[in-house]
């Protein structure tokens, strides 16, 4: 498996632990990209059982079990509706241990050539694990930006040319 192209459709599965100064969560997240479509999944936050996000430039919908919301980006509707800020437009490409192609960015090389830091819109990645197969996906990254942060743990990937 190589690393997806920006172009290339992916999904992955893993966990995610996100903290803000006053709140924090973990839950089970299943990301789906197929071109500028997404849709994530995510099971266990804030004890709201299953959100289903999809969305694609300029439209995000999120159902769960009060509803639907809708905005214009991802990062939008979850610091609308949460108490986190988090930079979710950003993160499909940082997965894919690739800056985002829409903002200035600073990136340091580890001992392997592979990608330690990305440093984007004020937050700081840092990928700290990658798989071992010949995909040179990350496995585990960190992220944050003043008193918001996540960490993020893939357990597995899908990639489509």
């Amino acid at each position: 498996m190589n690393k997806p192209e920006l172009d290339a459709d992916w999904a992955f599965k893993g966990k995610m632990a996100v903290n803000s100064a006053t709140e924090s969560s973990s839950f089970n997240i299943q990301w789906l990209q197929q071109g500028d479509y997404y849709q994530i999944e995510l099971s266990g936050p804030l004890r709201q059982g299953l959100i289903t996000i999809q969305g694609q430039p300029d439209y995000v919908e999120l159902n769960h079990s009060n509803g639907t919301l809708y905005a214009e980006s991802l990062s939008q509707l979850v610091s609308d509706n949460t108490e986190f800020d988090l930079p979710l437009d950003y993160l499909q490409f940082w997965v894919r241990a690739v800056p985002a192609p829409f903002e200035k960015f600073q990136r340091t090389l580890d001992d392997n050539d592979q990608v330690a830091t990305i440093r984007q819109a004020g937050w700081r990645v840092s990928i700290s694990d990658y798989f071992t197969d010949d995909s040179d996906l990350p496995r585990k990254l960190a992220f944050a930006k003043a008193d918001q942060q996540g960490k993020l743990i893939i357990r597995e990937w899908s990639i489509q040319p």
